[in-house]
């Protein structure tokens, strides 16, 4: 946007080292210092401590010579701070796999484009599937967590409130510890096996594949992929997105209208749709959140209820029934309120817990806002009368629909039990 050419160099310069890992220089042996040249780009670039290949190509004999030189590169004495960059998390076991589906025909400019379409399908449907497993995992491991915790204080409470025979107390004692020892045990593996943390990455390596597949007929750059807040390991992964896009979009397949018409079907409505998504979502996430509430609601209010109905009401109650001994009939009552007022503290604080484990409130809150932004981008996507038009409404929606997948796995991943 600047005046003048050379400020626009300066940027463009200042733009390549922000999202390069490695830098390649060439230029003259005896080149000349300019703002946006190369010789500051290569200063720049030193400053930053970035590997640097320099490549200055000089004359001897009437014949080009080549002379490399490596800055801060990998294996140099001393060097440290830098590594190549490396697939995060399990998404290297999904690029192999991808690699062992493949054809293995070296790419060409007649199976590029094929080549870049069955990448982003691979990633999309293996990221899609190894996040459905992983959250399976992370569901069941919460709720064996809280059973087991339930069913251990109902033992507990067994064990001092009756009185029991010795055997079966010894029993309890037993089961007891066991379901403690279940239940703890189960906490760790969750956070040893970071199930939450795999969950979300391949839920985002899926979507991110999903949403460049959306962008295939778009002619523009994909910025908001560096923009948005995904995780610093997981900028290989969006290099490449970036690239497989500017590969497949170089060739659109359909004129602006039919992409147009193709996103909003396929995107957006339908049944498979983005917006039919989150409406079906959003009625799930506030059904269990209202369940969950009402659950704490009830049961809390028994456990705070128990104590005037043992002192009060109970006694009276059974001075009106025909029959009845107070005498005999109390510590019934006494018994049944001291179980009530141990074992419903910890069912309310179970459905608190659980709602909290599936991010329900959060999950019902920015499924409302997704989907009302969806929406209105859906009635403008479906009213543009340009190519551009389209364009920016469409890379608008493709940043809503990413914004709340990188916001859900940031939250996701560091929940790692309950």
């Amino acid at each position: 946007d600047a005046a003048d050419r050379a400020t626009r160099f300066a940027d463009t310069n200042l733009e390549i080292i922000r999202v390069s890992d490695v830098l390649v220089c060439v230029l003259r042996e005896h080149a000349d210092v300019h703002v946006g040249g190369s010789v500051e780009f290569l200063a720049k670039g030193l400053k930053r401590g970035l590997p640097v290949l320099e490549l200055r190509v000089g004359e001897h004999d009437g014949l080009p010579v080549v002379r490399a030189v490596r800055h801060h590169w990998p294996g140099t004495p001393g060097l440290r701070g830098w590594a190549p960059p490396q697939l995060p998390g399990g998404l290297g076991d999904l690029s192999r796999k991808g690699a062992a589906a493949g054809t293995g025909t070296p790419p060409s400019r007649a199976n590029v484009f094929r080549d870049a379409e069955a990448a982003l399908g691979q990633l999309a449907r293996s990221g899609d599937d190894a996040s459905v497993v992983q959250r399976r995992h992370f569901r069941h491991a919460a709720q064996i967590i809280i059973t087991t915790h339930l069913l251990a204080t109902a033992c507990a409470v067994a064990i001092t409130v009756a009185s029991l025979p010795a055997p079966w107390v010894a029993t309890l004692l037993a089961l007891e510890f066991t379901l403690l020892g279940g239940g703890v045990g189960t906490h760790l593996w969750l956070h040893r096996a970071r199930a939450a943390h795999s969950w979300a990455s391949y839920r985002r390596a899926a979507e991110l594949a999903i949403s460049v597949q959306a962008t295939r007929n778009l002619r523009a750059s994909l910025e908001h992929l560096f923009t948005l807040p995904f995780p610093t390991p997981l900028r290989p992964v969006l290099h490449t997105m970036y690239v497989l896009h500017l590969v497949i979009s170089r060739h659109p397949r359909v004129g602006w209208e039919a992409a147009r018409e193709a996103y909003v079907g396929a995107r957006l409505e339908g049944p498979r749709g983005q917006v039919a998504y989150y409406t079906r979502e959003l009625g799930r996430a506030q059904s269990r959140l209202r369940l969950a509430n009402r659950s704490f609601l009830v049961v809390a209010s028994i456990a705070l209820l128990i104590t005037p109905v043992k002192l009060w009401l109970a006694p009276w109650l059974l001075t009106l029934l025909p029959g009845a001994d107070p005498a005999q009939g109390l510590p019934a009552v006494e018994m049944a309120a001291r179980v009530v007022s141990i074992l419903f503290p910890m069912l309310a604080v179970a459905a608190l817990s659980l709602a909290a484990s599936f991010d329900l409130e959060a999950r019902v809150h920015t499924y409302q806002e997704t989907l009302h932004d969806l929406q209105v981008l859906q009635a403008g996507i479906r009213e543009a009368d340009s190519a551009r038009e389209f364009t920016v409404l469409a890379l608008n929606a493709e940043r809503e629909l990413l914004a709340e997948t990188a916001n859900w796995a940031s939250r996701r991943s560091f929940t790692g039990g309950t």
